[in-house]
């Protein structure tokens, strides 16, 4: 790739400007389709080749969005795992982390980034920047068959997909929590819906955000195929499973229940971890049958070391007979487990959409409902899959509040090392049966982050407040 000279004025977030200089911001996508595992800095402080192909046709905007050798559109941020309560670690395993951002991650600091960028915001407008490219190029695209409409209607309601689930990835991280029956005026995220590079925008409101997410994901719905291909590539079952989320993180349960139940109408089915080989180093393989999307996190050194420990208190919550213990962990010593059991098939965290989260999602949102035996059904039915053969012994319980107690433990148990553990702890702060306050221990000093702290929101790199001018996100408390 030549280096002539850098993008002085690209913003972190990849915004573009007029239709004049469209041809050459593709050609900057393209370069990041063919440069595998380009770096954050390399990718901004490059020119791309003028000669690049623009991409013109259904299978070239495919091909944009099938970008996932490099990670491009299959990740996900990686912090929101450091900050959960998932993961310890000691004086060693503290010190042993690359970075000074994992470090400031991992107890709470008020600063954590000590370079202008992160992969954490610039990878998921990566993504934002390609579905904007394909959503401009497919509106000049006249299908002659209607096998090509197929095709185009998949292409762009992937796009709207994976703008979607970017904007919702970045809404975790760096904007506060939805507030049911707040005005949800605060600053949000950077919503860029047009590939336009110059473009200064500021941060639109939480409720915008989260109403663009849900419109993005709707129009995803509407065009794609029930199933996709690859796992890597989104769907309708995998669309409805997002949306499901995105309400669950809003709690807003009765449509969080609807989307799960929509999703599981098309795939329901669960990976058996009987049928697991325990000896393998990662004993579940990828894309196995119960993923729905495909997506991993970003990753950090903190995900793969030896020295993260699962927190020691979850592990013991693991029945005897339950399967997860064994094939999700690696005993290291007293109490001392790492997590093994990704849905990646390899040491990369999972973070993409599986049948078991939605399952999850709906018993939980049921029981909120007032459907306790509808949601427990859900429950007991996922838990068969997880435990050994004939010895899961059914939820019956009448209380719904001990209904809903048991619902979040199991999904803190099938969830873990996903990222997941990070929005839950958001939402559930606000209910006093569940608020929690975390505390780690490094050096001989003790770190707490108390529910409802401004610290469960990161902080906008460095690079994005220069060029926009955004307000930064107040960390004091």
């Amino acid at each position: 790739m030549g280096s002539a000279g850098k993008f002085k004025s690209l913003p972190a977030s990849l915004s573009l400007k007029t239709e004049n200089i469209m041809k050459k911001t593709i050609q900057i996508i393209m370069v990041l389709c063919l440069a595998v595992c380009m770096g954050c800095e390399e990718f901004l402080d490059e020119r791309p080749r003028k000669n690049l192909v623009v991409p013109q046709s259904i299978a070239d905007l495919q091909g944009l969005l099938d970008n996932s050798q490099t990670g491009s559109m299959n990740t996900s941020p990686g912090m929101w795992l450091i900050g959960s309560d998932d993961v310890w670690t000691d004086d060693l395993g503290y010190a042993s982390y690359n970075t000074v951002a994992e470090r400031n991650a991992y107890l709470w600091k008020e600063e954590v980034f000590d370079t202008p960028l992160s992969g954490d915001w610039t990878n998921p407008y990566r993504q934002v920047f390609a579905s904007n490219v394909v959503l401009f190029e497919s509106e000049k695209i006249v299908p002659s068959t209607a096998e090509e409409r197929s095709r185009l209607d998949n292409v762009i309601g992937s796009a709207h997909f994976y703008r979607a689930k970017a904007f919702y990835d970045l809404l975790q991280v760096f904007a506060p929590p939805y507030e049911p029956g707040g005005n949800n005026a605060a600053d949000g995220i950077i919503l860029r819906l047009s590939p336009e590079i110059d473009q200064v925008l500021p941060r639109s409101s939480v409720g915008v955000c989260y109403a663009q997410v849900l419109e993005d994901l709707d129009l995803a719905i509407e065009k794609l195929p029930n199933l996709p291909q690859v796992y890597s590539r989104p769907s309708k079952a995998s669309a409805w499973a997002m949306k499901a989320r995105v309400f669950l993180s809003m709690e807003d349960y009765a449509a969080a229940e609807n989307a799960a139940m929509q999703s599981l109408a098309i795939k329901d089915h669960l990976l058996d971890l009987n049928q697991i080989q325990e000896g393998l180093p990662f004993p579940i393989s990828q894309l196995n049958n119960e993923v729905l999307f495909h997506s991993q996190m970003i990753n950090y050194n903190f995900t793969t070391n030896a020295r993260t420990f699962i927190d020691s208190t979850l592990i013991k919550s693991y029945g005897e007979h339950d399967l997860r213990k064994q094939v999700y962990f690696l005993e290291r010593g007293p109490m001392n487990y790492t997590f093994r059991g990704h849905f990646t098939g390899s040491v990369n965290a999972f973070s993409g959409l599986s049948v078991g989260e939605v399952m999850l999602t709906a018993a939980e949102a049921k029981v909120r409902n007032g459907k306790v035996a509808d949601g427990l059904g859900l429950l007991n039915q996922f838990l068969v899959s997880r435990y050994e053969e004939g010895t899961f012994e059914p939820y019956s319980i009448n209380d719904p509040a001990e209904a809903l107690e048991t619902v979040l433990l199991e999904r803190r148990k099938e969830l873990v090392f996903r990222g997941l553990r990070w929005t839950d702890l958001r939402r559930l702060n606000r209910d006093s049966r569940f608020a929690k306050t975390l505390v780690r221990e490094i050096g001989g000093e003790t770190f707490q982050l108390p529910p409802g702290s401004n610290r469960y929101v990161y902080p906008i790199p460095q690079e994005e407040l220069d060029y926009s001018g955004v307000s930064q996100n107040d960390r004091s408390n």
